[in-house]
Order: structure tokens, then sequence, then C-alpha cells
């Protein structure tokens, strides 16, 4: 009985190397034999080039660099460990591996670039230049549609993060202060 229980540790623990092998040298496998594409689907970019090579530039600085940019684009199953790395960081830890998204309570993603996290937390002051600016501009384009016999609309699309405030990570609070539309509304009424 011990015999038997022995030799079905030995296998498993056969079978647990060959499985850590192949892991291990998958990538290194697919790299070689170039599957993949010139493109990554995770990061909608072109991948870098291989670089011009010769045997005096394989030990100068730009071609090693360029080498490594390569080697880290083409690195066998690179689009799907990126994929599960941002499904791992947003399932488990509940953080975004893109800095301009959070995510939310209930797993919603909020997209903070383009100064919304200002706006919404009311930290985005306009000046005046730019007011007037913008103040003239929608002068001009009313008095332009007025003068066609054409009525003249804003509508001022809402960003997520002020439809589902509730719905934000609890480390983003809105402050106190005004925000852009709130600034530019009152001009607009005079």
């Amino acid at each position: 009985m011990e015999n038997r229980f022995q030799n079905v540790t030995r296998w498993s623990e056969r079978l647990l190397i060959l499985v850590f092998l192949i892991t291990i040298s998958s990538p290194g496998i697919s790299l070689i034999a170039g599957y993949g594409s010139d493109t990554t689907t995770v990061e909608k970019r072109e991948l870098a080039l291989f670089p011009k090579f010769s045997a005096s530039s394989v030990l100068r600085a730009p071609f090693r660099r360029g080498f490594e940019e390569y080697f880290n684009d083409h690195f066998g199953f690179r689009d799907m460990l990126v994929r599960m790395g941002s499904v791992v960081s947003v399932e488990l830890f509940k953080r975004s591996p893109n800095s301009k998204v959070a995510v939310g309570k209930n797993d919603w993603l909020f997209f903070l670039g383009d100064d919304i996290l200002n706006d919404f937390q009311g930290k985005y002051q306009i000046n005046d230049e730019a007011m007037n600016q913008i103040v003239d501009n929608i002068d001009k384009k009313q008095e332009w549609l007025a003068n066609r016999d054409t009525d003249f609309y804003i509508l001022v699309a809402p960003n997520k993060t002020t439809i589902y405030p509730e719905l934000l990570p609890d480390s983003i609070r809105s402050s106190k202060g005004t925000t852009l539309l709130e600034q530019i509304a009152p001009r607009l009424e005079q």
C-alpha cells in the first residue's frame, strides 16, 4: 500500500515538473517559432520590429535597445498574459491597470482622463480669458445661426461620474468646488 502511494507521489511530482517546464518554455518556443502578429490586440498598436542586424551593431546600444523592445513586444503569449494580468488586477485587487480608469463599486469602470476627475471634484477653475473665449465662440455661433433663421441649442453630455457618483470608489469624493458647467452656465444665461 505504501509503495503504491509512493508511486503516485512520484508520478504527480514528475507531472508537476513537466507542467512547470512546459509553462516556462512555451513563451520562448512561441517567440522562436514566430507565432503572433505585427499588432497587439490588447494595446492596439504596432509592435516593435527586429532591429537591423550586422556584426558590428550587436554590441552597440541602439541595437540592444531595439532588440529589447522587440523581445518585450513579441514575447510568447504576451497578449494573453497582459489580458490575464488586467483581469487579475481588476477582479482580485479592484485596481485598473490603466491609470486613467478607476474601478468603482460593483466593478463599474470610470474614465478619469481629460480632467474629468478635477472637474467632478470642482478643482478645475477656468480663468476669465478662457471663459470669455468660450462665451464669445458660442455667441458667434448663435448669431450666425440666427442670421439663417435657425434655433441654437446647447446640450451638455454628462460624465458618468456625475450620473452615478454613488458607484465611484470610496477614494473619490466630490468636493465643494464648482464644476466647469457651473462656472460657464451663468455667463451663457446672460
